[in-house]
């Protein structure tokens, strides 16, 4: 059982944990919040794991010319129109809830949080 599932099935009920910090056990307990989900409540926690940060040998730097570059933002356009078209009729379907999307205030939260970890993971953030 992963420790997502772990939270999400026990809302309101104490669960013992052990985690280690600062290299030594410490041993918590933490009573997940409920919230609503359909017609079911799932638990949730406000959990952030270490980050643990990259090494330069997974870095890379691109750099572009002038017309490459507009190439590669119009290329980036692009397929952020086809991922909104995409999840516009998925909408209308109904293969996506409306309550599975973010509105621009939960965006610029997740951003500002990905930015506070660093620029590679606020770059990972912006590319989804």
């Amino acid at each position: 059982m992963t420790f997502v599932t772990l939270v999400r099935d026990n809302p309101g009920t104490s669960l013992a944990l052990e985690v280690e910090r600062q290299g030594s056990p410490l041993s918590l307990t933490l009573i997940p919040d409920s919230k609503s989900v359909g017609k079911k409540a799932e638990g949730f926690a406000g959990v952030v794991p270490k980050v643990i940060p990259l090494p330069d040998e997974y870095k890379t730097i691109r750099q572009y010319g002038p017309f490459s570059a507009i190439l590669e933002a119009t290329d980036k356009t692009w397929q952020l129109m086809k991922l909104t078209v995409n999840m516009l009729g998925k909408l209308i379907t109904g293969d996506v809830k409306l309550n599975n999307l973010s509105g621009p205030i939960s965006i610029a939260q997740g951003a500002g949080m990905s930015a506070e970890f660093g620029v590679i993971y606020y770059l990972m953030f912006s590319r989804h």
